[in-house]
């Protein structure tokens, strides 16, 4: 029998797949026509592939209208979908221009582009290519006139065609060939048309489609109603403020402090595994609510950052599930975890209007349910849970014989569960003892940093049995395992029938099961293969010479405004579904993809990578630690750190069309700091950073609490590059002779200066009243002709003339000259120290 729910997935991620068939130079049919002859050899024969080719076929009023299909036929609903999406996406441009024609020949718009200020000059368009994680990123470029050949298209055709050759499109399930379209058309722009803006990928048009589709699916069903002639096709427009969706989000409260609670020992690893945790966590709730319902992730509208959003039918049945699954979630939640971490989750009644933007006088729908998610963190707890957390008899709060906490996280427990910490292993020293939670999450960390991605891949398995190393999760219906495998294990398990879901980590592999393909900044600093731990990484500071101080850098930084433009930043016509969804994707794949390949400095074509001080061979010696949704934790060596974090910035910016920007803190520790409190140090600094402007913010934060350190110094972004390191720090290096740090050959016309004496001047700079005399007699001590008459070299007289110029005008500045000044002088001190 066919599954009508599931056919109805695939015939809506197919109904435009003539759309490439066209742009390839195909016959000058229409994409409905060419995409039903182009799947017709792989669909033939079956129930199913009937129903997906006359979707395909008949999704158009004029071909629809004369088909004679019977009510229930699934075109209809196709037929709806994917006018509620194109509506959702599909928006006519600002400047009033109208071609009414089609251009095949367009690429991809930033979506980016339709931010307010935005010139027609300066928008930016994506190179049309295939999705890969293992080549450079696809950066969008600035050139209007860049061109989507026919070859180009032919070269998606026929890997579509290599795929449906291995396995027809009936015979997939939905998820399978929603990776496959999000590889092959992620920058295929859906619409050509010169009157529109061609900002929303193929990949998204047929993902939205999909999401509304099945849900009408399942509200009809839901009401008892299979005339979908007359819901979708001749009273369509009738129903579309009918509320008979639910838009479904989901947030956790309590990462921080669940990731960053670590020990230093092994802290590189467990940071790793217990951020990749939550990201399970989350990912497996929502694929479980999903399988519940019988809807794929084309109805996961975003997931990142501890965050979801979700489109569903609006239904008692749906309701019934949602409620059952976070209440089973937070069950488990408190009673592995305590109240360190919560999932309040919301959802509300939405039309198909309020997903193309055309509702008036209400509230978007992230606004709505996002105050539903709101209300329920600040009522986090049924009167059951809240029974269980105060009763005396209670299981959280009895300590009975034999019990013993665990040594990380405190979790009480018998005490023949505790085992040594993973971390400790060859240590001496009495091990520390830790739950199976702890150690699992440690193991999970060291799969997915010490396994190298280019030699072997690395699988994660949700079991529904305890296996060695695994990891309990906190599941919504029954209890489910989480490990880490290889591919030989995962065969294994398959073979023994205990897999229930498979994620795989930037990776297209399929294998008897698919796997959900995770988008992870996963890049870790490496040498001779060994992965560099934190005390490496500082040791990495200032390169391979012996100086720069041997310190860790920790960098935190989110979006700025982000909120803010999922609230209201978009201009109303173009605020729909559609468009926040590419908008969350494209942020996505930065954060969680992009990001890695800026750690090996491959940038966007234009863009050289920032030194502080001199070139340096090779990827960043940087670890990141968590990169996804809007937010980043690195840690690193201090300068190759610092120097990331503008080649970071830089792309960003030229990534989202230099519409939005990120603020971040950038502190230098010891590596032996508690990493807790680098966590929360950076975190203050990120948030002073935010400060800095409130109306712009797009700033930094540097160094935190260290021995020069008395006041914060958070400067602009662009006051950095041109003030600090484009001016300040330049002059420095022009004028000074400063060891390792500048040029051997061209140091002898410099004037010399050592640490002391930068040092002094630093300190002067920093007096809270600055004394002017000091300052005087300091730069003094450089001129070259102070030692008894000394014969000097003109271009030393006239380097000192330079110095002493710049550096009263500077140092007597009460604004940001004297700021940057001190900064430049900072990172010069920390360049020249002794490792």
């Amino acid at each position: 029998m066919v599954d009508r729910l599931k056919t109805a997935a695939l015939a809506s991620l197919l109904h435009d797949v003539g759309k490439v068939n066209y742009r390839a130079g195909g016959e000058k049919k229409s994409h409905s026509l060419l995409g039903s002859d182009f799947l017709r050899p792989f669909c033939e024969g079956s129930e199913a592939g009937g129903a997906i080719l006359r979707c395909v076929r008949y999704h158009h009023g004029r071909d629809l209208s004369g088909a004679y299909l019977a009510v229930d036929d699934l075109a209809y609903l196709v037929y709806e979908a994917d006018n509620i999406a194109a509506g959702a996406d599909r928006r006519d441009k600002a400047d009033g221009k109208e071609t009414f024609s089609f251009d095949p020949s367009i690429c991809l718009e930033n979506v980016f582009n339709v931010f307010e200020g935005t010139k027609k000059e300066e928008k930016s368009y994506f190179p049309l290519k295939e999705l890969d994680a293992r080549e450079e990123p696809n950066y969008p470029v600035r050139n209007p006139s860049l061109v989507a050949t026919p070859g180009k298209y032919q070269t998606i055709v026929n890997d579509l065609k290599a795929n449906f050759q291995r396995k027809a499109p009936q015979d997939m399930e939905p998820d399978e060939l929603l990776r496959i379209l999000e590889d092959t058309v992620s920058f295929v722009p859906s619409s050509t048309d010169r009157n529109q803006v061609a900002d929303i990928s193929l990949y998204d048009h047929v993902k939205m489609t999909a999401a509304i589709g099945t849900s009408l699916f399942r509200y009809l069903e839901s009401q008892g109603n299979h005339d979908y002639k007359d819901y979708c096709f001749t009273h369509g427009k009738d129903h579309r403020r009918e509320k008979n969706m639910l838009f479904i989000s989901g947030d956790f409260s309590g990462i921080q402090k669940f990731i960053y609670r670590v020990p230093t020992k092994g802290a590189m690893r467990m940071l790793r595994g217990r951020s990749f945790y939550l990201q399970i966590v989350l990912e497996n709730v929502v694929d479980e609510i999903l399988c519940r319902l019988g809807l794929s992730r084309a109805n996961l509208i975003y997931s990142g950052g501890g965050h979801f959003y979700m489109l569903a039918d609006n239904s008692g049945e749906t309701i019934r599930v949602l409620e059952e699954a976070f209440q089973k979630v937070n069950d488990k939640l408190l009673s592995l975890y305590g109240t360190s971490l919560y999932l309040a989750a919301g959802w509300v009644p939405v039309c198909a209007e309020d997903l193309m933007g055309e509702k008036e006088g209400e509230d978007s729908i992230f606004r709505r349910v996002n105050r539903k998610v709101a209300e329920k963190k600040q009522v986090r707890y049924s009167p059951a849970q809240v029974r269980l957390m105060t009763s005396v008899d209670s299981p959280l709060n009895v300590m009975e014989s034999g019990m013993k906490e665990c040594g990380l996280c405190h979790h009480s427990l018998k005490e023949s569960l505790l085992s040594n910490y993973m971390a400790e292993r060859g240590d001496n020293e009495e091990k520390l003892q830790v739950c199976p939670q702890c150690n699992g999450m440690y193991y999970l960390g060291k799969m997915m940093i010490d396994r190298n991605p280019d030699r072997e891949s690395t699988f994660f398995v949700v079991l529904n049995r305890e296996e060695p190393d695994s990891i309990l999760l906190p599941a919504p219906f029954h209890d489910q395992w989480l490990k880490a495998v290889t591919p030989s294990e995962g065969k294994e398990y398959m073979r023994d029938g205990v897999i229930e879901r498979i994620y795989s980590k930037n990776d297209s592999t399929t294998s008897e099961v698919i796997a959900t393909r995770l988008w992870v900044g996963d890049y870790a600093a490496r040498e001779d293969g060994k992965i560099l731990d934190f005390a490496d990484l500082a040791e990495r500071s200032g390169g391979e010479g012996e100086t720069g101080i041997c310190r860790l850098g920790i960098l935190r930084a989110d979006v700025d405004w982000l909120g803010a433009v999922f609230m209201a930043g978009l201009p109303k016509t173009y605020g729909t579904l559609s468009r926040y969804a590419s908008m969350s994707r494209s942020l996505s794949m930065f954060f969680a993809g992009i990001i890695s390949h800026i750690c090996r400095k491959e940038l966007p074509k234009g863009q050289q990578p920032f030194y502080l001080f001199h070139e340096k061979k090779g990827s960043r010696a940087v670890h990141i630690v968590y990169s996804g949704g809007d937010d980043i934790f690195i840690a690193g060596a201090w300068d190759d750190l610092l120097e990331l974090s503008v080649d970071l910035r830089r792309a960003f910016r030229s990534y989202t069309n230099g519409q939005l920007s990120f603020s971040a803190g950038l502190g230098l520790f010891s590596p032996t700091y508690p990493v807790i409190r680098m966590a929360s140090d950076t975190g203050e600094m990120e948030d002073r950073a935010k400060k800095k402007n409130d109306a712009v913010k797009d700033s930094l934060a540097l160094f935190g609490r260290n021995e020069l350190e008395d006041t914060l110094p958070v400067f602009r972004w662009k006051e950095l590059e041109e003030g600090v390191w484009g001016d300040k720090l330049q002059f420095l290096l022009t004028h000074f002779r400063l060891a390792e740090l500048n040029d051997s050959e061209t140091r002898q016309t410099l004037l010399p200066a050592g640490k002391s004496l930068l040092y002094r001047i630093l300190g002067i700079l920093k007096e809270p009243t600055f004394n002017l005399a000091h300052f005087a007699y300091a730069i003094a001590r450089l001129d070259p002709e102070s030692s008894g008459g000394k014969k000097c070299r003109e271009e030393e007289k006239k380097c000192y003339g330079e110095v002493r110029d710049a550096l009263f005008r500077w140092g007597r500045s009460s604004g940001e000259d004297r700021a940057e000044l001190e900064t430049a002088l900072r990172l010069v001190i920390y360049g020249m120290r002794d490792k």
